[in-house]
């Protein structure tokens, strides 16, 4: 391999001449989110391994393995009187999925696609989040976003 020239390295400022690698953040795969909001909804408690008589959480996060079982990564009661609450997804919950989730009686309010390719009704939105794909292929943070939750699981 012959050795480049600094001079064909750097421009006549002394500045490279060609951008420096993107850090692994700035190469990170990105993934579409989709949020959803229902209102006249009755959350399936027993779904969730909840019981009617204790009080239930304002927000239940889903783990990886529950996100491949109940296709949604979080659900947030928004209003628990209006039956208004807020799902985030990887996909559009099909009318069974939002049955089982909210009752057969929910009304669909809201649904919004963001990120996703130019083809693809969400591409037109930006947004999205790193595909961290589980927390295989990602460095961990040094902090924890919250340390106060009480175990939600069956």
């Amino acid at each position: 391999h012959e050795r480049i020239s600094s001079q064909l390295l750097n421009n006549e400022h002394g500045q490279l001449a060609f951008a420096s690698p993107l850090p692994p953040s700035a190469t990170t795969p990105y993934t579409s989110v989709v949020t959803t909001v229902v209102s006249n909804a009755t959350l399936n408690v027993t779904h969730f391994g909840l019981s009617e008589k204790e009080q239930w959480p304002r927000s239940i996060l889903v783990s990886e393995r529950g996100k491949l079982t109940e296709g949604i990564t979080t659900l947030t009661i928004l209003d628990f009187e209006k039956g208004l609450m807020k799902t985030f997804s990887s996909e559009v919950l099909t009318t069974e999925k939002r049955n089982i989730l909210f009752g057969s009686h929910h009304a669909l309010e809201y649904v919004q696609v963001w990120g996703g390719g130019e083809k693809e009704e969400g591409g037109k939105y930006g947004g999205a989040t790193p595909n961290f794909d589980g927390g295989r292929n990602s460095e961990s943070l040094p902090f924890l976003l919250y340390d106060g939750a009480k175990h939600w699981g069956k």
